[in-house]
């Protein structure tokens, strides 16, 4: 992912006598540098001739998705709809917050079959309607954009997870800063490959 009009970063960046520069941190804004600047002044002063902090202009790089994560975002509120001594059945409402922006029937009881994930700039949403096949839903318009055929004797599944990027990252190295590293950083990148065994 990349953006056209990214805000800079600010990097405090120390040299040692011998020339090696090092990193000691990476904020958003001018003034959060210079504060770390002062803090990594006073403890690391002595070891280094100079620290500074270096401003980096990150238009085009690879922008952190922003949060809250999906997950965090958009819930379900499950209704039972099926008789007493019946086969479970359920109504299912996707939330985005308090409000309602989806639903669907699901001929089962949910355990854990709503992930919601994002591609690139999209929301989506893993989910089951029928207990033996998974379907993506398109968040922004509650409809569903790719279904498996459900089977009788078929694979059911029990729960689904997607990772975000905000699952595997601090956020405390960003894009441009000197040890970013793409191939590990950039990931989850917002692809998306379903695989299955069994």
């Amino acid at each position: 992912m990349s953006q056209p009009d990214a805000a800079p970063i600010y990097e405090v960046r120390a040299e040692t006598p011998n020339g090696q520069i090092h990193s000691y941190g990476v904020r958003r804004t001018r003034d959060e540098a210079d504060v770390l600047l002062r803090e990594t002044s006073d403890s690391v002063g002595k070891h280094h001739t100079r620290c500074w902090v270096e401003e980096i202009d990150t238009t085009g790089f690879f922008v952190v998705p922003p949060t809250p994560k999906p997950r965090d975002r958009f819930t379900t509120r499950v209704i039972a709809t099926n008789k007493p001594g019946s086969w479970p059945k359920t109504h299912v409402e996707v939330l985005d917050g308090d409000r309602i922006i989806a639903a669907y029937d699901r001929n089962y009881t949910m355990l854990r079959t709503f992930e919601p994930f994002r591609q690139n700039d999209r929301m989506f949403a893993l989910i089951s309607t029928d207990y033996t096949a998974t379907s993506v839903m398109d968040l922004h318009t509650g409809q569903i954009v790719a279904a498996e055929e459900p089977h009788t004797s078929g694979f059911c599944p029990v729960g689904f997870y997607v990772p975000d990027w905000w699952d595997v990252h601090n956020g405390l190295t960003l894009p441009g800063s000197m040890y970013w590293r793409p191939l590990d950083d950039e990931w989850p990148t917002g692809r998306h490959q379903v695989a299955r065994n069994w």
